[in-house]
């Protein structure tokens, strides 16, 4: 009968004797039969532990957090996080630590007394020599390299790259600024002098000026590479000045054209009329432009220092 109803989908022959005799002892349970493997044992300690997280759980689910293995875990664990999931070595000593009740994810100190350092150490080698590395601190100290580097990051401590400079300063030459730095400072608190500043320099404008940008790629891959701009390809020379308010006047000059001491006096000509033009608050001050130029060699000729004196 049941073939003739359901057809493919009708139980076997030995299954419907097993339910007929089933029926036949007054057994109508429905569910399926635990097969022969031992129910597994809990401690209530878990039970309590997923009860006091949510008491409102039902039975059914409570049983179902109770009977999963640190098999399970690894594979759930492989299936969110791929290679960067736990061993399954790792998985079933974490389960036995949360079966114990044992719930505190740091790692357990190992054997021997941990060698102590006080920040004071550390912040006189830091003093002495900041460009030292981790292994180096750690092998002075007698530490490990992991603590100097958990240590960096309590006193908020990050390593950076130093930037290249022309040349190295001569302790005369630095107290020689610092005097100067203060002696300005102190003349711009008694009067300002700052918006009297015109600085005029010169830059060469390349034509092609490609740029370099970051680009997304899968780990070992190179990134998209940028060619440097030639720097004997076309080019032009922008001259300009400007003061605290902006630009005040700039050239550009024909292609391979220069700068030299009479051209030179004839920008500084044209940059007076344009101070006339676009500042004119300057000549109804009694105090002078200050200008600022670099000592090249166009800029240091005997006819821009005449022209200048009489500007």
């Amino acid at each position: 009968m049941l073939e003739e109803v359901y057809s493919d989908h009708a139980l076997s022959k030995s299954q419907c004797y097993r339910w007929f005799k089933k029926f036949q002892s007054g057994d109508f349970e429905l569910d399926n039969e635990p097969h022969g493997k031992p129910p597994q044992k809990f401690e209530d300690a878990e039970l309590q532990v997923l009860l006091d997280e949510d008491s409102t759980q039902m039975q059914e689910k409570l049983a179902k957090q109770l009977q999963k293995s640190s098999t399970d875990g690894h594979r759930l664990l492989c299936e969110a996080y791929g290679k960067h999931a736990l061993s399954i070595k790792s998985c079933e000593y974490w389960f036995r630590r949360f079966k114990s009740g044992e719930f505190d994810t740091r790692d357990k100190e190992r054997g021997g007394r941990p060698i102590k350092f006080e920040d004071a150490e550390l912040e006189a080698l830091l003093d002495e020599d900041s460009s030292q590395t981790q292994e180096e601190f750690a092998e002075t100290l007698g530490v490990t390299q992991q603590a100097i580097s958990n240590r960096l990051k309590v006193m908020g401590m990050v390593q950076k790259q130093g930037n290249w400079v022309p040349y190295e300063l001569k302790p005369g030459n630095i107290e020689r600024r610092i005097c100067t730095c203060e002696l300005l400072l102190k003349r711009q608190n008694r009067k300002g002098f700052l918006h009297r500043i015109v600085t005029g320099d010169e830059r060469w404008i390349h034509y092609d000026n490609p740029k370099r940008r970051k680009s997304w790629v899968k780990p070992g891959h190179a990134s998209t590479s940028t060619a440097k701009p030639n720097i004997h390809g076309k080019k032009l020379m922008l001259c300009i000045w400007w003061d605290q308010l902006g630009v005040i006047y700039y050239e550009l000059l024909q292609p391979n054209e220069t700068i030299t001491g009479e051209r030179y006096q004839q920008q500084l000509m044209r940059l007076s009329r344009a101070l006339k033009i676009k500042r004119p608050l300057y000549a109804k001050r009694h105090d002078k432009v200050i200008y600022q130029h670099d000592n090249a060699r166009p800029h240091v000729a005997k006819v821009v220092k005449e022209t200048l004196k009489a500007l």
